[in-house]
C-alpha cells in the first residue's frame, strides 16, 4: 500500500469516469485531488468568471503531470464553447521562451495557462510581455507555482493560480477530534514553521 499527499496525475488513479490510468496499481491512494479537477476548475473559472473565450496552454514535453492538467483545461474550455488556440510543449530546463510565446501570439489568445514549475514558469511570466500581441494576456498557472518564491516575483502580480486552499478554517479531524487551529499550533511548535 502506498498513500501520497501530492502525486496528483490522473494516470496514477483514473479519469473522471473511473477508468484506471495507465500507471494505476491496486493499493495506491492519494489524499490530494486528481489533476483533472484542477484543469477543469481553471477552465470553468476562465470561461465563466473571466468571460474569456480564447486561450492557449503550455506544458512540459513528455510530462504526464503538466500535460494532464493542460489537456483537462483545454478539453473543458472547448466543451464550454471556448477556443483553444494552442497547446504547446516546452522542454524542462528551457530558459528562452520567446519562440514558444511567439508561436502562441500568432493566434491571439486572451489567456495563457501554464501548469508548470520553476524556473520555467518564471521565464514565461518574465518574457511574455515582451512578445508583440501578448502584452495584455491573462496569465494562469497551477499549484506548481503556488509557492513563496514565485508569488514574491513582480510578474506573479495579477495572475490566477489554481491549487490548494490553505485556509483551514474550523475544520476538525473526524478521527482525532483535533481542530485546524490546534493542529497548526502543534505543527508550528514541533517543526518551527507552517505546513
Amino acid at each position: 500500500v502506498m498513500i501520497t499527499p501530492i502525486a496528483s496525475s490522473p494516470i496514477l488513479t483514473s479519469d473522471l469516469e473511473g477508468t484506471p490510468g495507465i500507471h494505476y496499481y491496486p493499493g495506491y491512494y492519494r489524499t490530494s485531488h486528481n489533476d483533472l479537477y484542477q484543469g477543469i476548475a481553471m477552465a470553468k473559472f476562465v470561461y465563466e468568471e473571466l468571460n474569456i473565450t480564447k486561450a492557449a496552454a503550455i506544458h512540459y514535453m513528455d510530462d504526464p503531470y503538466t500535460e494532464g492538467i493542460a489537456t483537462a483545461f483545454a478539453n473543458m474550455f472547448k466543451n464550454l464553447g471556448g477556443t483553444i488556440t494552442d497547446v504547446l510543449a516546452i522542454n524542462n530546463e528551457d530558459t528562452d521562451m520567446i519562440l514558444v510565446l511567439t508561436d502562441i501570439s500568432s493566434s491571439s489568445p486572451d489567456a495563457l495557462y501554464f501548469p508548470i514549475f520553476q524556473p520555467e514558469g518564471e521565464y514565461i511570466a518574465a518574457q511574455v510581455s515582451t512578445v508583440p500581441g501578448l502584452e495584455d494576456i491573462v496569465l494562469l498557472a497551477s499549484n506548481g507555482l503556488q509557492n513563496e518564491d514565485f508569488m514574491s516575483l513582480p510578474e506573479s502580480d495579477g495572475m490566477y493560480i489554481s491549487g490548494y486552499d490553505f485556509r483551514y478554517g474550523n475544520n476538525t479531524n473526524q478521527s482525532t477530534g483535533v481542530d485546524a487551529e490546534t493542529f497548526l499550533s502543534k505543527y508550528k511548535e514541533t517543526y518551527g514553521g507552517v505546513p
